[in-house]
Parts: structure tokens; C-alpha cells; sequence
């Protein structure tokens, strides 16, 4: 069973992190991701319509 939500919270608290600090670190763009969202969307766009989706 994950872990209860308000515990997760406790969690987070213990380490000093605030919740914007953690949205930001997840929403931040990765420097070592070398493709960008339009040529990922591009390749998806691809494949699905290669797949006759």
C-alpha cells in the first residue's frame, strides 16, 4: 500500500523542501535532455500516424 498523502507531506516537511521549491525542480527543464518538446511532439505526431492512429 503508497503511503498516505499527509504522511508524504510530513515527509517533505522533514527535509526542508516547500512545495514550490518541488514543483519547480520537477517543472524546470532538464539541461541533460537534449531533445526539446516540439521535436518530441513531432516524433510522436510520427509514430501515430504511422500506426494509423
Amino acid at each position: 500500500m503508497p503511503p498516505r498523502f499527509e504522511n508524504q507531506l510530513r515527509v517533505r516537511q522533514s527535509v526542508g523542501l516547500s512545495i514550490e521549491d518541488a514543483l519547480a525542480a520537477l517543472l524546470a527543464k532538464d539541461p541533460d535532455q537534449l531533445r526539446d518538446e516540439p521535436e518530441i511532439a513531432a516524433s510522436i505526431g510520427a509514430q501515430l500516424e504511422h500506426m494509423e492512429l
